[in-house]
């Protein structure tokens, strides 16, 4: 693979990323202050990166803009020393990567840079992907009352009390109704199922392994376009968050609408991390769900304490 890097400081740049990099790649480091002039060209690079060090945020951004804009080729954030204070904005502009210190320190690996592709739609990730020695059986087909390995995820309506100063407390119940729905169908598409709702929000259901989109992906991307969301598909004038929380584990199964009172520490769990933890504009995971975290977004995802004995990463803020 070959990897263009744009810098301003490109010793200590190409230093940090060719240390992470496989053998395989080649790399090459161009001045980020010739990137306007270099895209005019076709750009002979698999992947690039734009390197944040020596650079402000705003400039960055700007030179971002101008890379997602020539649509030339997949790219991403150098950011060594994790001083970005808004990396999400980098994907809300097209990037595909957040090469920050914990992807560098263990390393881009040949997995990583299929991920990254994928992610920007130009190859599956199907070759080094491993492949479960047994697929999920499809939803219709779960034996009722037995006992079931799952991703939980917990998803609400963000600033509940602003929305009802700004919107009234009938009109803020209805965006509660059309958002369950909007989030069922949502949830199909990622391989999911909404379970069980509750007057805030709703406990929705994915197989313990990604079998096409991953739904922390979807989620985040979700995020990324809230204020879009918020207008067309609920016509709101007014901002509007999410609050997403993931943990997995295991309960016993039963259909929607059926489910009644189901004994499990893990539906527990991610009903309290969603409703007491989470907050507004944030991915809130278990440790338990770490794993499913897909690699081009995985240092947006930081320690964010303990609870109920549990350790909890959660995304970095998602800045208007």
């Amino acid at each position: 693979m070959r990897i263009l890097l744009f810098s301003e400081r490109p010793e200590a740049a190409e230093r940090a990323l060719r240390a992470a990099l496989p053998g395989t790649a080649v790399l090459e480091t161009l001045p980020l202050r010739g990137l306007k002039r270099a895209v005019q060209k076709p750009l002979e690079a698999d992947l690039v990166y734009l390197d944040a060090g020596g650079v402000s945020e705003a400039s960055l951004y700007r030179y971002a803009s101008a890379l997602s804009a020539s649509g030339k080729v997949p790219w991403g954030v150098l950011d060594p020393d994790g001083n970005l204070v808004d990396p999400a904005r980098a994907f809300f502009l097209g990037a595909k990567d957040y090469a920050g210190p914990g992807a560098l320190g263990g390393g881009i690996t040949e997995q990583r840079l299929r991920d990254i592709r994928a992610f920007a739609g130009l190859v599956s990730a199907a070759p080094g992907t491993p492949v479960p020695a047994k697929r999920f059986p499809g939803w219709d087909n779960l034996q009722e009352g037995a006992e079931i390995a799952v991703r939980f995820c917990y998803v609400s309506v963000g600033d509940p009390e602003g929305l009802r100063e700004r919107i009234g407390e009938k009109r803020l119940r209805k965006l509660r109704e059309d958002f369950a729905g909007f989030m069922a169908s949502w949830a199909v598409e990622c391989g999911g199922i909404a379970w069980m709702r509750d007057p805030e929000g709703t406990l929705l259901l994915f197989p313990e392994r990604d079998e096409g989109t991953s739904p922390i992906l979807a989620a985040f991307r979700l995020i990324l376009d809230r204020a879009l969301v918020g207008y067309e598909m609920f016509r709101l004038e007014v901002p509007l968050t999410f609050r997403f929380s993931f943990h997995a584990g295991r309960t016993v199964w039963r259909r929607p609408g059926s489910t009644g009172t189901i004994v499990s520490g893990d539906v527990n769990f991610i009903f309290h991390l969603g409703a007491k933890y989470c907050s507004d504009g944030r991915i809130t995971l278990s440790a338990e769900t770490e794993s499913s975290i897909p690699a081009p977004i995985r240092d947006l995802f930081l320690p964010a304490g303990d609870f109920e004995g549990r350790r909890i990463l959660a995304s970095r803020r998602f800045r208007d």
